[in-house]
């Protein structure tokens, strides 16, 4: 199966590139930026470079392959999340109709979604979500736990750092472990046409997943705990537009938690198995 990841080289389209190819899957990864592709992945995926916003760009760029996998941006801003994520998603769709697409695979998030939450990013999703179910073409959209690929940006400037409270317990996913799923939709006609929850194995708070991480990866560092006003505050001065994001998510996260059943997703495609403390342990290893 030809497989097209669009946003393949993002922090969580990465890893799923990874598995892909691992599996057997003929892998092609798209972008803005071709050059920055083939840096990131070196050999053993095609570059394919396009612009999800800008319809034209895809026109004849889906011909050749099976099915799409979407791991779309979300930010940095409000703004960006309707341009990038819901209008690209619908970009992508018209021209998967036009080349014969047989599957598309969607990394949506497991929170309430609807036309009308007061979220933006969340209500962003629903539309994505919408566009990829009303076009026709057999999907799987996965609402999955917050991902542990995520841990490496809590060191920042000599400290680990925790938005917020940290009380909140995802199960945290890695995205090893999500690929793998994403891999045995896309050969399952049972996972077809289904929403899926993609949970890790283990709930664990925000405060305690940050010190397993500074524990095994940043030893030397504190702990610091950083509400989320004055993240919110610095990112607002500072032009940090992915910061403020990040503090936001946090924020929506803290008040209407984690959404969602995964026993159907285990059951058709396996349950995600890496710990917090043995994704730590990778990155270690990687790392050194």
């Amino acid at each position: 199966m030809k497989v097209l990841v669009i946003g393949g080289s993002g922090l969580i389209g990465r890893p799923v590139v990874a598995a892909l190819l691992e599996a057997g899957f003929d892998v092609a990864v798209a972008g803005r930026s071709a050059g920055k592709i083939r840096e990131i992945f070196r050999s053993g995926v095609t570059p394919v470079e396009i612009d999800i916003t800008n319809r034209q760009s895809l026109a004849g760029k889906f011909s050749s392959f099976d099915a799409l996998h979407l791991s779309l941006p979300s930010g940095p801003r409000f703004s960006d999340s309707f341009r990038n994520e819901a209008g690209g998603a619908c970009n992508i769709v018209e021209e998967a109709v036009c080349a014969g697409i047989n599957r598309i695979s969607y990394l949506s998030g497991a929170t309430d979604l609807s036309d009308d939450h007061s979220f933006p990013p969340a209500r962003v999703k629903f539309m994505a979500e919408s566009a990829i179910k009303n076009s026709g073409i057999p999907y799987t959209i996965w609402r999955a736990s917050w991902f542990m690929d995520t841990l490496p940006k809590l060191a920042v400037g000599g400290i680990v750092g925790v938005l917020g409270k940290g009380t909140v317990s995802p199960h945290w996913i890695a995205g090893s472990d999500f690929g793998k799923m994403v891999g045995a939709a896309l050969l399952s006609d049972a996972a077809a046409n289904k929403t899926l929850y993609a949970f890790g194995a283990h709930k664990v708070a925000f405060k305690d997943a940050a010190r397993i991480f500074r524990d095994i990866c940043y030893p030397g560092y504190p702990l610091v705990h950083l509400p989320i006003p004055v993240v919110e505050l610095f990112a607002r001065i500072s032009f940090r537009h992915e910061m403020k994001f990040g503090a936001q998510m946090i924020k929506f996260l803290e008040h209407d938690g984690e959404f969602g059943d995964p026993s159907e997703a285990n059951r058709l495609v396996g349950q995600a198995v890496t710990t917090v403390e043995q994704f730590c342990r990778s990155r270690l290893k990687d790392t050194h």
